[in-house]
């Protein structure tokens, strides 16, 4: 029997839950305050980012595929293998 993946793990050990729950608890973290407004954040771009987002309101995020870095292949060395090995240039005689 093939073993399941992490995200089936996490699907199977965690209820799927909704920006409502999300705020509520956050607020009860940081002392009552709106957590829309309290961990909201701005990049080095200028562009604001709130803190959670649901999976519909990310297409409202489109603008920025421009600046993702596609993931390799490659499971043992990460996602940003060939973003983080030096160039090799190598010349045949």
């Amino acid at each position: 029997m093939a073993k399941k993946s992490i995200h089936e793990l996490l699907k199977d050990t965690f209820q799927a839950s909704s920006k409502k729950e999300w705020q509520k608890a956050a607020s009860s973290e940081i002392e009552g305050k709106n957590p829309n407004q309290a961990l909201r954040w701005k990049s080095s771009f200028g562009i604001d980012f709130e803190a959670y987002y649901e999976k519909s309101e990310t297409e409202l995020l489109d603008y920025l595929k421009e600046f993702l870095i596609s993931p390799s292949d490659e499971a043992y060395f990460g996602p940003r293998t060939w973003y983080n090995l030096p160039k090799v240039t190598v010349a045949s005689d």
